[in-house]
């Protein structure tokens, strides 16, 4: 709203996004992880290029196992989400898996420097239609579709 009513550009960034390029000094894959409750984590792949990331592929939400399945090479994992999984990705990654914390200034400036630089290249968002990304439906949801489903 203050960006609409003032007439500024706005640019949306996601948390994936800014935990990543808080370890953009890497110097292997990055895969920060959001938990999603019941076992699921929100996350995403990232290469170090440069002074910022590059996602690749799309942002990925399911089973920590079915993630962690994916990774054939060394992975910087990321996110308060590691710490709730340490056990499993040990499980099933090994020496693949790195779950240190890489020196971090703070997910604020790792937004700022994002958005920034996309404000630099001319880009941002609509402030009237921005949204949130949900990357699956919110329980709340599921169940009401779960509930119709039994009633008809």
């Amino acid at each position: 709203v203050l960006a609409y009513a003032t007439g500024k550009p706005l640019c949306g960034t996601s948390s994936l996004d800014a935990l990543a390029y808080q370890a953009r000094d890497a110097a292997v894959l990055l895969c920060p992880l959001v938990d999603a409750g019941r076992g699921n984590v929100y996350a995403a792949f990232y290469r170090p290029r440069g002074e910022t990331v590059i996602r690749q592929g799309e942002y990925y939400a399911g089973s920590v196992e079915g993630l962690l399945d994916t990774i054939k090479e060394s992975v910087l994992l990321l996110g308060d989400a590691v710490e709730l999984h340490r056990q499993t990705i040990h499980q099933r990654l090994g020496s693949l898996a790195d779950c240190s914390t890489p020196g971090e200034e703070g997910r604020g400036y790792a937004i700022a420097s994002l958005a920034s630089s996309r404000l630099e290249k001319g880009e941002s968002d609509d402030a009237l239609s921005l949204t949130p990304l949900y990357l699956r439906e919110p329980l709340a949801q599921a169940l009401l579709a779960q509930q119709k489903e039994r009633q008809a």
